[in-house]
């Protein structure tokens, strides 16, 4: 900016030469510190080509961790899809299991409810015997008796 042309077309303008100066010191300081030269925005457009350049890199690398990731996870349900299966298997052996020691148990308690009722059945044969030796015996004292209080 040229200054000197400045002051000269402001005092044509009608400004007293001291105003004309301020204005255009004041214009200088304000454009020196708030006007970006061709240099600054020559390195801001290499800031932006270098953050677009890493970002564009981040993203890059972002998509090969998604791409491990979804192998990771196709991995994962196969082998979970195999735990299941597995699983399964281990299930239907234990129903067989379950519904053979059932079958077992229903057998042994069969066993024991005849084992059972034949020892009863034997017992009260005893007894029925001890019990007519008895009224025997019985049977015998009090006639003994009946003869000898007679």
């Amino acid at each position: 900016m040229d200054t000197h042309q400045a002051v000269k077309d402001l005092v044509g303008s009608g400004f007293v030469e001291g105003q004309a100066e301020a204005i255009v010191s004041f214009q200088v300081r304000f454009l020196s510190e708030n006007v970006s030269t061709k240099q600054d925005v020559a390195l801001i457009q290499g800031d932006i080509k270098t953050q677009r350049l890493a970002t564009q890199h981040n993203i890059e690398m972002i998509h090969k961790d998604i791409a491990i990731i979804h192998k990771d996870i196709a991995a994962l349900r196969a082998e979970t899809k195999k735990d299941i299966e597995m699983v399964r298997k281990d299930i239907a052996i234990i129903h067989k299991d379950i519904a053979s020691l059932r079958a077992e148990t229903k057998k042994d308690i069969e066993i024991l409810r005849i084992e059972t009722k034949k020892d009863i059945q034997t017992e009260l044969a005893k007894l029925s015997f001890h019990m007519s030796a008895m009224t025997t015996v019985i049977v015998t004292v009090l006639g003994g008796l009946l003869i000898y209080v007679n």
